[in-house]
Parts: C-alpha cells; sequence; structure tokens
C-alpha cells in the first residue's frame, strides 16, 4: 500500500524524524525518503539482521538521513529517546511477515518447502517454532491456535500436535504441513493450504507479536509529537482489532484525529501484483497541531 502510505507521510512536509518500526528490505524507506525535504530523517528498526543488511545497501544513496537500528518496534519509545535528537513527525508499522522471510525454506515461515521448525524473526536458527510446539502443552495451545489463527476446533488440532511433537514426528515444516493436512483436511480455506492459519498462529507467538503490537500502541502517544502521522498495517483481525481499538481510544481524549474512519484496503491491482498483500488493513491518525486540555 506504497501510495496510501505515501500521501499520508508526505501531506507534512515539515523536518523531524519518521520512524519505521519494520524496516524489512527498505522499500517504504525509500519511497519516503524520495519524497520528503532533506530535513525529514528516517530511523528503521528490525530485528532481521538480514533485513537490515538489505535495506542498509538500499538507503545508501540518502547518507546521513538514514539511521538503522537493530531492534523490536516494541521497544519504540526507548529507541527514539536514544536515537533522536529532533520531534518525531511520523510512525508507521507493517505488521506483515516480508517475502525474503517467506521465501527463504531455511527460515522456516513456509510451508512451500521444507525447512527447520524456527519462524523466529530474529533469524537465530534455534528452530523456535519446534520448542514452542514441545512445551507450550495441549491449553495454550488451543488458546494460541484460536486467538492467533482463528483456528476451527483448536483443541482437537492442538491435542494432535502434541502428540506428533511429543513422538517426535515434526522434524520440519513439511512434516507439520503434511501433517495438518492429512488430519484436517477441512482447515482448508479457498486456495488456501490447510495449514496456512497453524502456521500464523506458531508465527506469531514465537515471536510474541501481540506483545509487541500492544508495546508500540502504547508508545505512540509518548513520542509523536504534535502535528505528526501514525500509520500501522494490519494482516489478521486481532491486530485489526487492537489498531482499532487503540485509536479510538486516543481520538477520545481529544489530542488527537483518526485520518481513517475506516481502514484502507489494497486495491485489485496491487493485489494482483502482490498477493499477499490481499489482507492488509492500513489506519492511521494523527495528532493535533496543540494538545487539547
Amino acid at each position: 500500500m506504497i501510495r496510501e502510505i505515501t500521501a499520508l507521510f508526505t501531506a507534512d512536509q515539515r523536518g523531524g524524524w519518521i520512524i519505521d518500526g519494520t524496516l524489512g528490505g527498505g522499500g517504504h524507506a525509500e519511497e519516503l525518503l524520495t519524497h520528503t525535504p532533506t530535513e525529514v530523517r528516517y530511523l528503521g528498526i528490525d530485528r532481521d539482521p538480514n533485513a537490515i543488511d538489505a535495506a542498509s545497501n538500499r538507503l545508501t544513496p540518502f547518507g546521513d538521513r538514514v539511521k538503522i537500528v537493530h531492534g523490536r518496534f516494541g521497544d519504540l519509545q526507548s529507541i527514539v529517546e536514544e536515537h533522536c535528537d529532533a520531534p518525531v513527525k511520523g510512525i508507521l508499522v507493517d505488521l506483515g511477515v516480508s517475502s525474503a522471510q517467506l521465501d527463504q525454506a531455511d527460515r522456516g515461515f513456509s510451508f512451500q518447502a521444507d525447512g527447520p521448525l524456527d519462524m523466529d524473526m530474529s533469524a537465530r536458527g534455534e528452530e523456535r517454532a519446534l520448542t514452542v510446539l514441545r512445551t507450550i502443552g495441549v491449553p495454550e495451545l488451543t488458546r494460541v491456535l484460536n486467538d492467533y489463527g482463528d483456528v476451527p476446533r483448536p483443541g482437537t488440532v492442538a491435542r494432535v500436535l502434541c502428540e506428533a511433537v511429543g513422538a517426535n514426528k515434526l522434524k520440519g515444516t513439511a512434516d507439520l504441513a503434511d501433517l495438518i493436512a492429512r488430519e484436517f483436511p477441512w482447515l482448508r480455506k479457498g486456495n488456501k493450504h490447510p495449514a496456512t492459519r497453524v502456521f500464523q498462529a506458531l508465527r506469531m507467538v514465537v515471536n510474541d507479536e501481540p506483545g509487541e503490537l500492544d508495546r508500540v500502541l502504547e508508545a505512540i502517544p509518548e513520542v509523536l509529537s504534535p502535528g505528526g502521522t501514525a500509520a500501522l498495517i494490519a494482516y489478521h483481525s486481532f491486530e485489526d482489532r487492537a489498531v482499532k481499538l487503540s485509536f479510538r481510544d486516543l481520538k477520545r481524549d481529544r489530542r488527537f484525529e483518526l485520518l481513517t474512519k475506516k481502514p484502507l484496503l489494497p486495491t485489485d491491482e496491487e493485489i494482483q501484483t502482490n498477493p499477499r498483500a490481499r489482507s492488509a488493513k492500513l489506519r492511521a491518525l494523527r495528532r493535533v497541531e496543540a494538545d487539547t486540555q
């Protein structure tokens, strides 16, 4: 949704910092730096060292306008306090997993090719998803599948997965995907693989994505300067609901105004170009120019 993001963040041509909590390969950063004045600086945050390497190379032409920090967007407030010496005029967080992560089998995010059961955005190579399955237990895994994946009959799915990992039957992503397709073909939704929602839920708990989202939402009113814009892109119902409720609460204290009464959605053209964008929902708000007492 690069056109919508660019429109939101280039309307204000004043100097200051734009904070990108999910820098990725630097695509959003390159576009925003190209269309903002040189007084605008860009702080990119990412926990994935591979993404930092890619973004560093891509953003080299922008020189000292760019600062890149290896960290989590949930630590937004402390990172801003340490690295930003001017007002924060923008905050952008894209909550989706990157295409680069999905396309690397050895990262374990995808069931399209066999890889380790890892799914760790920090790329530590510790098979974190397998550790979760070994230690989480049926009741907690049931909650995770229900809350983060909207998995039907989550208790049944959780029990089978815990039994399989206990019997040492899950060696990699292919084992997990094959087990789900074989035991739960009714999990298929449209043309999506039956394992889609299970992988999604595991990835979220491995990376504490709900906790990171809560922390960044709490930090936004603390770091965003008057006149500044915050925009978040969510891909799952629980994420979008959390953003919606947080923004609604901020609007109530009259220091913030909603820029999107309803979430902005990708165009048909964008979905054709990038099918992974089809579930994206963009919400934005602005801090008013002067705080209202």
